[in-house]
């Protein structure tokens, strides 16, 4: 069976009317006897000047209730004398005022002497009118140079007033864009490659925020870099002593001949006379003498973050001069030992030792302490 012309026409009017967009202002009759909802339609954000037209005020007049919308009272006023009523804006309307109902404005027009409401609701169409703000000006982070690819530095954040999510939607880049550093798009900025604080101890750069019709704002982000590889003394300075004209003469770690006759020496401390010659060498050649004994610790430098870095120990000055041969330093350990003999008849003042600690896959990560002796 076919469907009635008169089915499709009242079919296809239903529709048309459901989303027909009425031109401001709308004359309309309020009824004081059972009400009257009216949909006034829609109307773009910005709109200023009348709404709602009543050319016919009934007895005993009417008024405005606003209690199902009370921002409105920001935006309309409603004038009313004994023959007719006008509800106009008193500023542009604004569809972020109205975004907890969707941009729906409802307010009522009721009649004074019954009491009977008569609904109304407008739509107020949110414009892309609003570019994204940033919640702060300048954005800064501390990041150590250690931080893993991909780590979060530091999170900007800006926000769109506009009210559809269509109009909202942000994305978030850096300016110029970076080789170090990158944006995602929930205002993460995250890091792409690893840090070195020798090469750029501080990174400078616009964040920027941009909505998909091209409205955008933009901050400024400072990173700053934190030196977390070079090393550290745990104290500065050190004092440091031995006992005047000793000199300790060392064991050679080598092993011996089980064949060979064991020979005592409380002053040479070797277990054969067939290795003096060594010793020989060792103590005209090498001349390692007593260990200095450092307070309040022993010398030590570390990375200020844990790692498996090596340090290189040296000596960078002896003062005085004098005594710049007197003394090394253990390159691994930072043992200070006395290389020729020291007689404190001769020393005046005070020796004071500059030891120097780098990391050996960079040498120029330094630190330097003194020893005082």
């Amino acid at each position: 069976m076919g469907t009635s012309p008169c089915v499709l026409i009242a079919l296809f009017s239903a529709c048309w009317i459901t989303n027909v967009i009425h031109s401001l202002p709308l004359t309309t009759t309020p009824d004081c006897s059972t009400g009257l909802t009216v949909h006034l339609g829609e109307i773009d954000e910005g709109y200023t000047g009348d709404i709602e037209i009543i050319p016919s005020v009934p007895d005993g007049g009417l008024e405005l209730n606003l209690e199902l919308c009370p921002q409105c009272s920001e935006f309309l006023e409603f004038i009313s004398s004994f023959t007719n009523a006008t509800l106009r804006t008193k500023k542009p309307l604004d569809t972020e005022a109205f975004r907890e109902t969707a941009g729906v404005v409802s307010y009522q027009i009721n009649c004074t002497s019954s009491r009977v409401e008569n609904g109304r609701t407008l739509i107020v169409r949110d414009l892309n009118d609003n570019a994204p703000v940033f919640e702060k000006e300048e954005y800064r982070a501390n990041v150590s140079e250690t931080s893993p690819v991909g780590e979060i530095v530091v999170q900007v954040k800006a926000v769109d007033a506009d009210f559809s999510p269509a109009h909202n939607h942000i994305t978030y880049s850096i300016q110029p864009p970076s080789q170090t550093f990158e944006a995602s798009g929930s205002g993460q900025i995250l890091l792409k490659e690893r840090l070195n604080y020798t090469i750029a101890s501080q990174y400078n750069f616009t964040a920027k925020a941009q909505d998909d019709a091209g409205n955008f704002s933009q901050t400024q982000v400072i990173i700053n870099i934190i030196d977390q590889l070079r090393p550290e003394f745990e104290y500065n300075p050190y004092e440091a002593s031995v006992p005047e004209n000793q000199v300790s003469l060392p064991s050679i770690a080598l092993p011996l001949p089980q064949s060979t006759n064991s020979v005592t020496s409380d002053v040479l401390n070797y277990t054969s006379l067939f290795w003096l010659p060594l010793y020989i060498l060792d103590l005209l050649f090498y001349q390692v003498g007593p260990v200095l004994e450092v307070l309040p610790a022993p010398i030590q430098a570390n990375p200020s973050e844990e790692s498996n870095y090596t340090i290189i120990y040296s000596i960078s000055e002896v003062s005085p001069s004098d005594y710049q041969n007197n003394f090394n330093v253990d390159q691994v350990t930072g043992v200070i030992r006395v290389v020729t003999e020291l007689d404190f008849e001769e020393i005046k003042d005070n020796i004071n030792i500059s030891v120097k600690a780098s990391l050996e896959i960079d040498s120029t990560r330094t630190a330097n302490t003194l020893v005082m002796y």
